[in-house]
């Protein structure tokens, strides 16, 4: 524990442990967008607030079309438990293109912040067709500098869409 003392008011900060993250379930899911969080290191430069996530298809072979979500639910394990940490969300994948922006990106990343112990959603949802690029996309969590888990996905695109 670190106590910082300073005349008249003590604070103490209980260190967090993290041992690592267990993916509980992974695949397609469908939910509801709420809204949107800045994000300046994504191609779109916001990520999606989420709501009702619900897996529809535990896979790892995704289909490439606008709509489609993948991801993955984890628990952070650590102590004390309940308590806040702050995860780095790595998506690494084929190149894209922004095309108002011209920037071409092949990992967008974003903080993350979860409870040890909890069960969070991470993942990616196609919103344009530049986006969907065949191949593997990985989807990696890191705290600290360390990455914790990664699990990867292959994006196809149908051939009748």
């Amino acid at each position: 524990m670190v106590c910082l003392l300073s005349f008249p008011i003590v604070a103490c900060a209980e260190e967090v442990e993290v041992y690592g993250i267990d993916i509980v379930e992974y695949g397609e899911y469908r939910s509801i967008v709420a809204g949107k969080g800045g994000a300046e290191d994504t191609s779109l430069g916001y990520i999606n607030i989420l709501q009702e996530i619900e897996l529809i298809k535990k896979t790892t072979t995704i289909n490439g079309i606008i709509g489609n979500l993948f991801g993955l639910r984890y628990k952070v394990k650590g102590q004390p438990s309940g308590k806040k940490v702050i995860l780095t969300v790595k998506i690494i994948h084929p190149e894209t293109k922004n095309p108002e922006t011209q920037q071409i990106i092949s990992i967008d990343q974003w903080r993350t912040t979860t409870n040890i112990g909890d069960i969070t959603y991470t993942g990616w949802r196609f919103e344009f067709d530049w986006e969907i690029v065949p191949g593997k996309w990985t989807i990696e969590l890191w705290h600290e500098g360390k990455k914790l888990i990664e699990k990867t996905f292959t994006v196809y695109k149908p051939i009748n869409v």
